[in-house]
């Protein structure tokens, strides 16, 4: 689990038991006053454990679902058949399963298809989170593949500091987002700050 995933889940948590402390509390205050307030400490505690039963029911349901697709990773990597059986394991991709192809057509310089796949996402104004942060580096690294290093850079320098700071929690893969960082500002000719950037991918390295 990286930071970023902590940090939501902590996150997650807390919003979850704030808002059943507030509603049981308000409603039940009139009747039984403060004394009730260990019944719905004990209640919150049930309903979190059985939220946590279901996150990993999910957790293993979804990993039954792309068995296949992992088994293949974990033999040959990323590969055509690889694409081909994660396709086949999601009839509706969520928004980052779709980064998460177009990072596979990449890998595979399958580029016009990493391009049609991004071009049907939502758009930066409708993702959030992980989904956002991926979608802008999935487009720097597609820009800088194939040759398109403006837009690659005008992307990185709109969403610098923000791109940093979630990809510095994202451990060792935050690394392949550094080393495109690190590009960019090398065709910028700021080789200071493409050290920077070097210096931070040998760390997200280091933390595998």
């Amino acid at each position: 689990m990286t930071k970023n995933n902590f940090k939501a889940a902590i996150l997650f948590w807390l919003i979850v038991d704030g808002f059943l402390a507030l509603v049981m509390g308000f409603a039940m205050w009139d009747h039984y006053g403060a004394s009730f307030w260990p019944v719905i400490a004990v209640t919150i505690l049930i309903i979190d454990i059985v939220i946590m039963i279901a996150l990993l029911c999910y957790v293993g349901f979804t990993r039954l679902r792309f068995r296949r697709a992992n088994a293949i990773y974990k033999e040959r990597g990323i590969c055509d058949d690889y694409i081909t059986a994660f396709k086949n394991s999601v009839k509706t991709p969520t928004n980052f399963q779709l980064i998460s192809l177009v990072n596979s057509y990449t890998c595979l310089e399958r580029f016009a298809e990493a391009e049609q796949t991004l071009n049907s996402m939502p758009g930066e104004a409708l993702l959030h989170g992980r989904d956002k942060a991926w979608y802008y580096k999935s487009y720097i690294c597609l820009y800088l593949n194939t040759g398109r290093y403006k837009q690659a850079c005008d992307i990185f320098d709109s969403v610098r500091d923000y791109l940093e700071s979630f990809f510095s929690g994202e451990g060792y893969l935050g690394a392949a987002y550094f080393d495109d960082a690190a590009l960019c500002l090398a065709l910028r000719r700021d080789f200071q700050g493409a050290d920077h950037y070097r210096a931070l991918a040998e760390t997200a390295v280091a933390s595998y």
